[in-house]
């Protein structure tokens, strides 16, 4: 067996004179990490910029995963299968609409990324979502018939999108979303049951308090334990509601964590699948002065150090698998969320996904662990600028 031994030792702050006094042994190789890059989304099919694919731009930010969210048609069940949830969703699989979903899968691959594939809606303030299904039979048929096209090709699937938000369940038929966990179970042990390589979970709930996220992890988990339905991964999101700083995600994804484990799950991975550091909102849409200096993180340096620090933060002190950020491609407004510019030209948290990707070379070939390391500052008050984190890998080439 032949060791080599790569190391990245990342230092950021924005702002301020400073020492950046830390150790590193790298005789002690610790825990495996795993590429957290991934976005929502991209590199084509864009709502805002139809027509365009942007490969190049995701292979030179290494993004690793695209979760298949927010396509806006594409991906969606109400696009692949728009017959409605009644008995006549038995039909085999020849009324499928599968073209678009195709050209997304086929346009993520050609980046060389690997799918998280959602199997939920869109955001969409012109239709509603949030019906309950009258037969959770035929939405665990579909999906059944979905995964059957891509098994070979998609890993990870997710039932359903935020389920604890008015726009994608009917929180004033279900507000504790006893339906929904009713729906899951039927369809997870479903796709339990024909399928044997997959890995299966869920909700994708949304972001909220700290304390809420908690609450939810743990009352939705324990509903599948008590159930015996399969749970390999619980997803959650976090825009950073709390205006805190980039240690954030690593301060929810443990108390996360930990209602997992209460809730005797575990082996249950977690997975953050939407982050950013803000929440966009516009004027128009009642920003202060705070809310539009947090939009500006969205593509100033600011949110470059912000979303460096945050993923090494989720390495040093998280449990986190899989995370990805909302989102890879472009969006509108330009300031907005998303990672690319109208003319494919990286916004400065791009820069980041780009250096932190160098972490990570040869993706797929190599087997990255975390140094034992000191230093770094875990400071929250809430200021993108004032951060600084350190991460070290190894690699094992046999």
């Amino acid at each position: 067996m032949k060791r080599i031994l790569w190391l990245g030792v990342v230092a950021l702050v924005a702002t301020g004179a400073w020492a950046a006094d830390f150790t590193v042994n790298a005789s002690d190789t610790g825990k495996r990490v795993f590429p957290l890059n991934g976005v929502n989304a991209g590199p084509g099919h864009m709502k805002h910029l139809p027509g365009h694919t942007f490969t190049d731009q995701y292979q030179e930010m290494g993004i690793p995963l695209v979760r298949t969210h927010d396509y806006y048609g594409p991906c969606d069940l109400s696009n692949i299968w728009p017959w409605g949830w009644g008995p006549h969703s038995v039909l085999p699989v020849d009324p499928y609409r599968f073209s678009d979903t195709d050209a997304v899968i086929s346009e993520i691959e050609d980046a060389g990324c690997d799918v998280m594939f959602r199997l939920g809606e869109s955001w969409d303030n012109d239709r509603d979502h949030y019906d309950i299904p009258p037969s959770f039979s035929s939405v665990a048929g579909v999906c059944r018939n979905i995964v059957e096209r891509y098994e070979d090709r998609v890993k990870l699937w997710e039932i359903w999108n935020e389920p604890n938000h008015w726009m994608f369940w009917d929180l004033t038929e279900d507000p504790d979303c006893e339906q929904f966990i009713q729906m899951y179970i039927e369809v997870a042990n479903r796709l339990e049951d024909e399928f044997t390589r997959i890995k299966i979970g869920g909700p994708g709930a949304k972001g909220d308090t700290t304390h809420n996220m908690a609450d939810f992890a743990e009352y939705f988990a324990s509903a599948c334990k008590e159930a015996g339905a399969p749970l390999d991964f619980y997803s959650w999101h976090s825009y950073n509601r709390e205006r805190m700083g980039p240690y954030v995600f690593a301060l929810q994804a443990k108390e996360i964590r930990k209602s997992l484990n209460a809730a005797g799950c575990g082996k249950t991975h977690s997975i953050l699948g939407e982050w950013s550091s803000a929440i966009f909102k516009s004027e128009n849409q009642g920003a202060d002065e705070e809310d539009q200096q947090w939009n500006a993180t969205l593509g100033n340096v600011d949110g470059a150090a912000f979303s460096a620090a945050a993923l090494i933060y989720l390495h040093l002190y998280s449990g986190v698998r899989y995370a990805c950020r909302y989102r890879g491609d472009y969006w509108i407004p330009a300031d907005g969320n998303g990672l690319l510019n109208a003319d494919g030209s990286l916004k400065k948290p791009g820069y980041a996904f780009k250096a932190y990707a160098g972490l990570f070379p040869q993706q797929g070939r190599r087997k990255m662990y975390l140094l034992s390391a000191e230093g770094g500052d875990t400071g929250n008050e809430g200021n993108a600028s004032n951060c600084r984190a350190i991460m070290a890998t190894t690699d094992t080439t046999r």
